[in-house]
C-alpha cells in the first residue's frame, strides 16, 4: 500500500505515452518515456542519498542506485535518429528492479 500512488502514476505515464504514440504516429511524432527509479542525488549536506537504507539496495539487482550518468544514454538514444522506428515505449532505467 505504501507505493500505490507511485505505481499508479507510473502506470498512467506508460498508458499516456502509448496513447500519444498511437494518436500522433500518422504525423511522424514519436513518444517515449524513461522510467528511472531511485536515483542517487546530492542533498544539501553533499552526501549521496544518505536516507536510503541498505534494504532498498538489497532489492536492486545491480546493487546500487542510479544517477544522472545512467540516464544519459537512454535519453540520447531516444532523442536520436537511431530510435526513429520506436514509439510508445517505456524504458525502465532501474537497475533491474522491474525484472524481479
Amino acid at each position: 500500500m505504501q507505493t500505490m500512488a507511485y505505481n499508479t502514476s507510473k502506470g498512467a505515464l506508460i498508458a499516456m505515452t502509448r496513447a500519444l504514440a498511437g494518436g500522433m504516429g500518422h504525423a511522424q511524432h514519436q513518444r517515449q518515456c524513461d522510467l528511472p527509479r531511485l536515483l542517487s542525488v546530492e542533498d544539501d549536506a553533499g552526501s549521496r542519498s544518505s536516507r536510503i537504507g541498505a534494504d532498498v539496495l538489497e532489492l536492486t539487482p545491480l546493487g546500487r542506485l542510479g544517477g544522472d550518468e545512467d540516464l544519459k544514454g537512454s535519453v540520447v538514444f531516444l532523442a536520436s535518429e537511431a530510435s526513429r522506428h520506436i514509439t510508445g515505449q517505456a524504458l525502465a532505467v532501474d537497475g533491474g528492479c522491474s525484472a524481479i
